[in-house]
């Protein structure tokens, strides 16, 4: 019997493995302590009756086990259909759990019709949570869109991604644009790390690679600005078999990236000399806060009497909390990561194809010391094939005509034209390097 359950267990698929498990702890705790009342009760309290300790290991103790059990279960099904109904609420247009199938398209499909983008779902196996996406697949008469199965493009960004995402199915590229945990509510980014990140970055790539319009030998992943760091730790752990693109990684460490940024703001605000010193040493002091304590609730108490203490306060950013709110951000797992984030070991641990593009006109970024110091982390990596590429305007928000020139050229020469085996050459985009800018002068 033992070796059926063992058996069975390890055939169920790792999902399912997970629900099981969590289903089965409330039934060990409630069958633990059913066991230990009904057990040591009569021991104490009849311990003349010969038969007493019984009632624990053949009624309380099972009977424990079932109710938690149940309880178990009715709590995984539960959080799976709440998972979905979000997530159906989130890109589904207010589909509820029973009209959304798990990473299936939400959008009807007629007969022999190709959906521009699907609304799917799929699960980070890492820590069981539900996460959303559109996947794009070439539209019908382009480039090699019937030619299947085709190479697939995983892209983190927060910008507007309509001009990558038409040129890369155009050449017959599927592409994932995952929505980031916390996208709706903040508070499940601000609780995760780096780490929880970067495993939702690997299940994208699982989740697309599984769909069988796609290779899943023909990946790459793409990032930009803050999604870069995540993807940068997945690619290192996946090693060398999916080529890495990055717009705008952090070229610096974080706190100090915290600080150009604080900077930049209080400039455009009209901040003296006296008042950026001040300045610098508050963005000192609340960087010690944040890394000098294990935990989001000692970090918070420390950031509190670091802020009481100062009469400086942060430059406003509209995009960042400037009340109370403020002390529970920086505290938070998430923040934690980005100022301990050293982005010339990650670079140096990168061992994949990896293309990285950085924008003349990126806002805070003195380009020439971040060029230093993005070559400086690709010179101690394994990769034998990685390129650093300056191009016109902006790589931080915006996906500029000229990087996405780049990005396409350098994609054809190292995965193809995104069309299956077979399928031909496809549209030649030209040479990857002829819209890469040279160094600025210096002064």
């Amino acid at each position: 019997m033992a070796a059926i359950v063992f058996f069975g267990y390890r055939l169920l698929g790792e999902e399912h493995r997970s629900a099981l498990r969590r289903a089965a702890r409330p039934a060990v705790i409630l069958g633990g302590i059913g066991f230990a009342m009904g057990f040591l009760a009569p021991i104490l309290l009849t311990p003349e009756a010969n038969q007493g300790p019984l009632l624990g290991i053949f009624i309380t103790g099972p009977g424990g086990f079932a109710v938690g059990l149940l309880f178990g279960i009715g709590r995984e099904v539960v959080r799976r259909r709440a998972a979905l109904l979000v997530a159906g609420l989130l890109v589904g247009g207010g589909l509820g759990a029973d009209a959304l199938p798990l990473a299936a398209p939400l959008s009807a499909q007629g007969a022999g019709e190709l959906p521009r983008g699907e609304s799917v779902i799929y699960l980070n196996e890492a820590d069981s949570v539900y996460l959303t996406a559109t996947l794009f697949l070439p539209p019908e008469g382009a480039g090699d869109a019937d030619a299947t199965p085709h190479a697939g493009v995983v892209l983190l960004s927060m910008a507007g991604t309509d001009r990558v995402v038409d040129r890369l199915t155009t050449l017959g590229f599927a592409v994932l644009v995952p929505v980031r945990r916390g996208f709706v509510a903040v508070e499940p980014l601000l609780r995760a790390t780096y780490g929880d990140l970067a495993a939702d970055t690997r299940a994208g790539l699982v989740y697309l690679g599984s769909r069988p319009e796609v290779d899943g030998e023909s990946l790459v992943l793409m990032a930009q600005a803050d999604d870069a760091p995540p993807a940068m730790l997945a690619s290192a752990e996946l090693g060398g078999g999916v080529p890495l693109v990055l717009l705008a990684p952090p070229g610096f460490p974080g706190r100090e990236l915290f600080r150009l940024e604080q900077r930049g703001a209080a400039e455009r605000g009209g901040y003296g000399p006296s008042a950026m010193e001040a300045l610098d040493r508050y963005l000192e002091e609340i960087a010690d806060a944040i890394l000098g304590e294990s935990t989001s609730f000692l970090r918070a108490q420390r950031l509190r009497a670091v802020m009481a203490e100062s009469d400086v306060q942060l430059p406003f950013n509209a995009a960042f909390p400037n009340d109370q709110d403020q002390v529970h951000h920086l505290s938070s797992s998430i923040w934690h990561d980005r100022f301990a984030f050293q982005p010339e070991e990650a670079l140096a641990a990168l061992e994949a194809p990896t293309l990285i593009l950085i924008g003349n006109e990126d806002p805070n970024t003195p380009i020439l010391a971040y060029l230093e110091a993005v070559r400086r982390g690709l010179a101690g990596a394994p990769s034998t094939d990685a390129t650093l590429c300056l191009v016109p305007g902006r790589t931080r928000h915006s996906f500029t005509a000229a990087g996405v020139d780049v990005i396409a050229a350098w994609l054809v020469e190292r995965v193809g034209s995104g069309a299956g085996p077979g399928a031909g050459p496809g549209p030649d985009p030209g040479d990857p390097l002829a819209g890469c800018l040279e160094d600025p002068e210096e002064g």
